[in-house]
């Protein structure tokens, strides 16, 4: 009788902040085997040095998350064509390196806005907040690398919600015709 065929269920992955080779290592050491980098812009040469890199510390880079410039897509704002055709760049480089997930997000800032780095938890660690009635809220390392200012009109909250139901619906459609894989 023939042992059943295994199908690795989990991969684990780990987002660095810093990819530093000391960092990558303590990944591949802990156990990670996929990488979850930031976006590395339209070029399929960075997209496949950053494939390289992981894989020298034994890792698969497999997901894009963070920092992907979309901001003018989820406010409807001038430049959105760009960074629409961006994106299908991106996602054909993705295909190219076999990198297969992109983690996308249609909140209004790219990254996680947050008012705390240190807030204290459970065992005394430190752990991200956002409280709303604090003055001051900071982006995500790196958020602003790309963005620049935030806009002088800012979108409405009924704007977004429109261009996030108009996506989601779009999307539904393409899924339902075949056009997007489910």
């Amino acid at each position: 009788m023939s042992s059943p065929s295994h199908q690795t269920f989990l991969r684990p992955a780990v987002l660095i902040g810093d990819e530093t080779d000391h960092n990558l290592r303590l990944a591949a050491q802990a156990g990670a085997t996929d990488l979850v980098g930031a976006y590395p812009g339209t070029e399929l040469a960075a997209l496949q040095a950053s494939c390289n890199r992981a894989a020298s510390f034994g890792l698969k880079l497999t997901t894009i998350e963070r920092l992907w410039p979309h901001d003018k897509i989820v406010h409807n704002k001038p430049g959105r064509a760009q960074q629409i055709q961006d994106t299908k760049t991106l996602i054909r480089n993705m295909g190219a390196t076999g990198v297969k997930i992109l983690c996308y997000n249609w909140m209004p800032a790219d990254d996680w806005s947050r008012t705390s780095t240190e807030t204290p938890t459970r065992g005394g660690s430190l752990v991200t907040a956002f409280d709303i009635n604090a003055k001051e809220a900071t982006l995500d390392s790196g958020a602003a690398d790309y963005r620049g200012e935030l806009p002088e009109d800012p979108t409405s909250a009924e704007e977004l919600w429109c261009v996030w139901y108009t996506g989601t619906l779009l999307r539904s459609r393409a899924t339902y015709l075949g056009a997007v894989p489910h």
